[in-house]
């Protein structure tokens, strides 16, 4: 999924991702999301029959689905590295591909490679070809050391109840918030009397 993080518009997005899904002959499920990339903006996008063709029989364009519950029934994910996406990819175990289009997301990309849990892009989204993202694709699918680490990596991050920590957090600082403020009005009297 791309969300809005698309390179020059719906119609070159939709041919390059089914061009990649093309030429690593995988199928895909493909999230429009806000990028509304559909086999409508493919069919606008290019006169390739084959590509065209290809997409009918193996691709799968969606508006909308939960990451949740998608993305443990797939052998990759491909996105641009967004904090949530690259989280739920991890979380479910999933190998990811990162094309990065723009801040945080080329950092995300790093920790995934140093991670050992799929292929980040160095370069924006805006360079990188479909043949590119297809031999990333080919690669993570013959790597099973890599699916290991991201069965290990979606482990820890299930371990980590996030949600209770940062419940944790916001209870402590609601804490010492309230206790400085006290401490505050104490000694502005102090200073008052003296």
């Amino acid at each position: 999924g791309f969300g809005s993080m698309i390179s020059k518009s719906p119609e070159y997005m939709a041919e390059f991702i089914v061009k990649a899904l093309f030429l690593s002959n995988k199928r895909g499920i493909v999230l429009g999301g806000n990028a509304n990339l559909s086999m409508e903006a493919l069919t606008k996008g290019t006169s390739d029959k084959n590509l065209i063709h290809y997409a009918r029989d193996n691709i799968l364009f969606v508006s909308k689905i939960s990451h949740e519950s998608i993305f443990p029934r797939v052998a990759c994910t491909i996105h641009h590295g967004g904090i949530g996406t690259l989280f739920a990819s991890l979380r479910s175990a999933c190998p990811t591909i990162i094309t990065p289009v723009f801040l945080d997301q080329f950092d995300n990309a790093h920790v995934v490679n140093e991670l050992k849990v799929g292929i980040g892009f160095e370069k924006q989204l805006q360079q990188i070809t479909s043949a590119e993202v297809a031999e990333a694709i080919i690669s993570i699918s013959s790597n099973t050391s890599m699916n290991s680490r991201c069965r290990e990596v979606a482990e820890v991050i299930r371990k980590e109840k996030g949600q209770s920590r940062i419940e944790e957090e916001i209870v402590c600082h609601e804490m010492i918030s309230r206790e400085l403020y006290r401490m505050n009005k104490r000694f502005s009297r102090l200073r008052n009397t003296s």
